[in-house]
């Protein structure tokens, strides 16, 4: 080659080189390799239902609940329930829990009617412990109620009563005698009702700056802020604290409510992870595992209610948190990549129907009030409404029944206005209420040089020492204006400025880059 073809070549290669950067040709050669750790959830919140309360085909299979629950648990070992007595949930999900060696925290749902079924709740509760007794880490501990106060279905007094009923229940069972029994409700109620701090051996409350109007950026740090102000509290500052719901929605409309969207429950979810998992350490069920899409049916007007899942109801995890990769305040970069999302085949079992006699009190068949019998089957996993002469399966033909005002498979809709705390309001709003799919998420590459793969953080699994016998609060008297009471603070801080940088989080795709093999290609055009 001559001299001037040389000179040729190199001039050439020098205009390359400026047009497209030696990381592009990199990037070409050596696709970007994630180096991220997997994430890894305290809890997720669960139910058994597929189906609207007059849908005859509401509950889920034995076999479609392990199947969720394999899905669930490449994410958390722990589920929280609402309800023992929806679908038979109690039983069932204690089965297959024990099957793949999760735990379940329990709970009693307490809804209007709750002065004539609640005892059905206990008796549920009674008989679940009873048959799993000789499991003494299967049961994580027990819940009355989520969110009764606040829906004015139930007074912290009648709550309390239902408290000290399910710690009876539990002391009948050795696997159970220690573990904690609590009262679930909104953070204000909590802050409002000394009665009811005092009364609980673990605060347990349900957060969603969602259902607040909270603007995207500054729903972690309002979170943080409601909880804080909470555990300052006397009766709740010296307590385990547990989180029993937060999340975001990621489709759907409600007037007067957060955006749901796909790239603001990516968000959210991140900065919750870095600030609840990372940072703080606070136990926490997110809400949700699974979309629940039946809840559109069950309420036409509540698009929202039904998309607060990870993975969608056919148990595909979700466009955008396929996508997503974050990096919090330790330095440790986390995705849902890293882990292996098949879906495991469903296995169906043929139904065996149990003697009609044995099937009189099952509630599937009472519940609709279909004809006949409702039964089990012979191996307890498939249910079937039953004739009670033949035994021959009846197919409902008379029209659904009305839907009640609220579920227990879920927590209940939030009103579309929900005031939120500000510095010189006297009283505590009750803001906050529970919740129940695809954009991309913005990303930004990070230059620094990634690290070996370090592990997620691991939930704690000790909790802190819980007093298990009832608190007398006979003497508290109940602050029924919903105003703070003399131990709270004068004071409520504002949201966060939207301008404040959250150093929390840097959400952003991590790239391999390395100069070394620029180095090797560059010398080798030169020579």
């Amino acid at each position: 080659m001559t001299k001037e073809s040389r000179l040729l070549l190199s001039s050439i290669w020098r205009t390359v080189s400026v047009l497209f950067p030696v990381h592009y040709w990199l990037l070409l050669l050596f696709p970007t390799v994630s180096n991220a750790a997997p994430i890894q959830l305290y809890g997720l919140n669960y139910n058994t239902r597929q189906g609207p309360d007059w849908d005859w085909n509401k509950c889920k299979s034995y076999e479609r609940i392990i199947q969720d629950l394999t899905m669930i648990k490449k994410m958390t070992n722990k589920i929280r329930l609402l309800s023992m007595k929806d679908c038979g949930q109690g039983e069932m999900v204690l089965t297959a829990a024990n099957a793949l060696n999760m735990q379940v925290y329990l709970g009693l749902w307490v809804g209007p009617d709750h002065a004539e079924r609640f005892s059905e709740e206990l008796d549920e509760l009674d008989a679940a412990l009873e048959k799993f007794d000789l499991y003494p880490d299967l049961v994580l501990g027990v819940t009355v109620g989520s969110e009764a106060i606040y829906r004015k279905d139930a007074t912290v007094d009648e709550l309390i009563v239902y408290m000290n009923q399910a710690y009876e229940v539990m002391q009948r069972h050795p696997s159970a005698q220690n573990k904690p029994v609590s009262i679930v409700d909104i953070a204000p109620e909590y802050v409002g009702k000394a009665k009811l701090r005092q009364a609980v051996n673990v605060t347990y409350t349900n957060t969603f700056p969602f259902w607040e109007a909270i603007p995207i950026d500054q729903a972690a740090d309002q979170l943080e802020e409601d909880i804080e102000l909470l555990l300052s509290l006397s009766g709740a500052n010296e307590k385990p604290f547990i989180l029993g719901e937060t999340g975001w929605p990621d489709g759907g409309f409600i007037q007067g409510v957060g955006v749901a969207s796909p790239a603001n429950q990516a968000q959210y979810f991140a900065d919750c992870y870095c600030l609840l998992v990372v940072e703080k350490g606070w136990d926490t069920f997110w809400f949700t595992g699974i979309n629940n899409d039946w809840r559109q049916l069950q309420d036409p007007n509540n698009t929202v209610e039904g998309t607060f899942g990870i993975l969608y109801s056919n148990l595909t995890l979700k466009e955008h948190f396929q996508k997503l990769e974050f990096t919090c305040s330790n330095g440790v970069t986390y995705s849902f990549a890293e882990m292996d999302w098949t879906i495991p085949t469903l296995q169906t079992a043929a139904p065996s129907p149990l003697d009609p006699a044995s099937c009189a009190a099952h509630t599937q068949c009472l519940a609709l009030e279909l004809p006949g019998l409702c039964c089990p089957t012979a191996d307890g996993v498939v249910l079937g409404c039953c004739d009670a002469d033949s035994g021959v399966e009846v197919v409902p033909t008379a029209a659904p029944l009305p839907a009640p005002v609220v579920s227990p498979a879920s927590s209940p809709v939030a009103p579309p206005v929900i005031p939120t705390i500000r510095p010189s309001e006297a009283t505590v709003a009750s803001s906050t209420t529970t919740a129940a799919a695809d954009n991309d998420v913005p990303t930004t590459a990070v230059d620094e040089p990634v690290a070996a793969p370090v592990a997620a953080p691991v939930p704690s699994t000790s909790a802190p020492s819980i007093n298990l016998v009832p608190v007398d609060v006979t003497g508290i008297v109940e602050n029924t204006s919903n105003a703070p009471d003399s131990s709270l603070p004068a004071f409520f801080s504002s949201p966060a400025s939207s301008n404040t940088v959250d150093a929390r989080k840097d959400s952003s795709l991590v790239m391999i880059r390395t100069t070394t093999v620029a180095t090797v290609l560059l010398t080798m055009m030169y020579v």
